[in-house]
């Protein structure tokens, strides 16, 4: 499929999981491991010439924090190219070129969030086909939760998503 070796680590606390949040975080979860593999992490042969193994890291955490389930999605890849995500929402005219030069990198990194637009060229039968970001963010949003990017070019990306536990899974707690 993407001739990408992958090591998926998973460091998971033993939580009282409420299958109701788990089944709403299914899909979205899967979307954004699919787009770690497909767009973040380089193939093998691109990860060694950037003097990187072979094989990509992707790290799945998960823990509560505050009343919050947190997971994190992490990929060792090639990270979000935010020139180029900028220049493509120049041209889908979402921002003018003197607005984006106003944006905070946070904000730039955010692009990923509207409908339409993606750091891929693209669409794969792995990631792209058909829920986009902007859905992923909409679904963890319905659930009163939060999506946060961090990127570093080169080096990788990190999605953190925050979603209140429920009353049941509080109670179990």
């Amino acid at each position: 499929m993407t001739q990408k070796h992958v090591r998926v680590l998973f460091e998971v606390e033993e939580l009282g999981w409420d299958k109701s949040l788990l089944d709403q975080l299914q899909e979205p979860i899967l979307h954004l491991v699919r787009n770690a593999i497909d767009h973040g992490i380089e193939s093998p042969k691109e990860r060694k010439k950037q003097n990187k193994d072979s094989t990509g890291t992707l790290r799945l955490g998960a823990n509560v924090e505050g009343g919050m389930f947190c997971l994190q999605i992490q990929d060792d890849g090639a990270g979000i190219d935010i020139d180029k995500l900028c220049i493509k929402a120049q041209k889908k005219g979402i921002y003018t070129k003197k607005e984006m030069q106003a944006l905070s990198v946070q904000q730039k990194q955010n692009l990923l969030f509207h409908p339409g637009l993606s750091s891929k060229d693209d669409v794969t039968s792995l990631s792209g086909r058909g829920m986009g970001m902007d859905i992923v963010k909409k679904n963890i949003e319905k659930l009163r939760g939060s999506l946060q990017i961090q990127s570093k070019l080169g080096t990788g990306t990190t999605i953190i998503i925050q979603v209140p536990l429920s009353v049941r899974v509080m109670h179990t707690l």
